[in-house]
């Protein structure tokens, strides 16, 4: 049994998140990954089954590693508090893992890229900013409308940072203001 060799994972995933900035996924394929890792293509099947399983997993990992301080982040108290404390978050983890995030973002909005055990992940209703959005949707003083058009407000904030990653905190903080109003009945 071979021994697992971390490093080789680390570049695997950073080639990942490499490619899918400058190429996008659509032109990643596995010989790419691991040309760009330093890699046999043989090795990626030592640890993952093929290209859906490694951007699964990396999926999943990822939106772990990014989202393990919301909760804490969210913290409690009004609701309207909470959803600023949300978005400021998003663009503070954006800010600090522009690739890591780009990626999240590209491929669930490419979801037939991923495994079912990756898109059930993705759509985890004990995930915290699930979550909000259903205490959101929930909240008669706040829009009727569906966790996909919530979360789609969220993604003004993420799409601006990604346009420009040292967007100005007076900037963020302006649009997370009019994000809060416009859920608002």
């Amino acid at each position: 049994m071979r021994k697992r060799d971390d490093n080789k994972i680390q570049a695997i995933r950073e080639s990942v998140l490499d490619l899918c900035m400058t190429e996008g996924l659509s032109n990643l394929t596995t010989a790419k990954v691991a040309q760009r890792a330093g890699v046999s293509p043989a090795t990626i099947y030592i640890y993952y089954h093929g290209k859906t399983d490694l951007l699964s997993r990396l999926y999943v990992n990822i939106k772990t590693e990014l989202h393990a301080g919301l909760t804490t982040a969210l913290g409690t108290g009004a609701l309207a508090d909470r959803i600023q404390r949300a978005l400021a978050y998003s663009v503070t983890q954006y800010q600090a893992h522009p690739k890591e995030a780009k990626f999240l973002g590209t491929l669930w909005n490419a979801q037939e890229m991923l495994d079912d055990q990756a898109l059930a992940f993705g759509q985890q209703v004990d995930d915290p900013l699930a979550q909000l959005f259903h205490e959101i949707q929930a909240d008669p003083a706040y829009v009727d409308a569906p966790v996909e058009v919530i979360a789609g407000f969220f993604e003004i904030l993420v799409g601006m940072v990604q346009r420009d990653p040292q967007l100005s905190p007076a900037v963020v903080a302006t649009t997370i203001t009019m994000i809060v109003k416009a859920l608002k009945k």
